[in-house]
């Protein structure tokens, strides 16, 4: 895969002032997001999130459909201005539960906040679910957290009035994030992501079908 460096240059990031530096260990490994426009570059995206002034949206990671990351923002270092609109969250997950009842911004417990572009309906392509995993599976090892679905989050966890189909329509969403994150935790160089997630080696791949209920992290038909 590749990565292109394009750090944002406007300080359109940090907390609790404009470009301040991390106050705190983030406890979720990455919230994951769609731009809802199929039009959009991960180059593009980036250039508008760092617009003179910007007050956001902003990202750590950008994705193009081909894989291609933009790295905008160094998340160990800044805690990007992607999913603090808290409304209605989903407090089962339990990082998010304890992020609301913090009063902490939720960015701050964000590492990676990863836009991909699509449409907002459709998945992840191949490349870019490789792309996701290997962010995620680096920020795993590097903050020594687990992958699960209470460590990999969506957008619409924590905003699922404005924000409830982002990625995805619900639907179709829940089996997809859990699909996705079983195959992220497996992502070892064994099989690849992609592999996994189009059920070719299998092991933790969704089965076409298949439906799954929140059950600490695991699928559950």
């Amino acid at each position: 895969m590749t990565t292109v460096t394009a750090l944002l240059t406007n300080t359109a990031y940090g907390y609790p002032t404009r470009g301040a530096r991390r106050r705190r260990k983030p406890t979720i490994l990455a919230c994951l997001h769609q731009t809802a426009n199929a039009k959009a570059t991960a180059i593009g995206e980036r250039t508008y999130a760092n617009r003179a002034g910007s007050s956001g949206p902003s990202a750590t990671a950008y994705i193009d459909r081909d894989g291609t990351i933009v790295r905008a923002i160094d998340p160990v270092k800044h805690a990007a201005w992607s999913q603090g609109d808290v409304a209605s969250p989903s407090t089962r997950i339990p990082t998010i539960a304890a992020a609301v009842a913090s009063g902490v911004n939720v960015n701050e417990w964000v590492h990676e906040s990863i836009e991909c572009s699509g449409s907002g309906t459709e998945p992840y392509t191949d490349a870019q679910f490789e792309s996701v995993a290997h962010l995620v599976a680096a920020a795993s090892r590097a903050l020594g957290l687990p992958v699960n679905r209470s460590t990999v989050v969506v957008h619409a966890d924590i905003n699922s009035v404005s924000r409830r189909s982002d990625p995805w329509p619900p639907a179709t969403r829940e089996a997809m994030v859990v699909a996705y994150t079983l195959s992220i935790d497996v992502y070892s160089g064994h099989e690849t992501a992609a592999d996994l997630h189009r059920g070719g080696a299998g092991r933790c791949a969704r089965r076409p079908g298949a439906t799954y209920a929140y059950v600490e992290g695991r699928p559950h038909p």
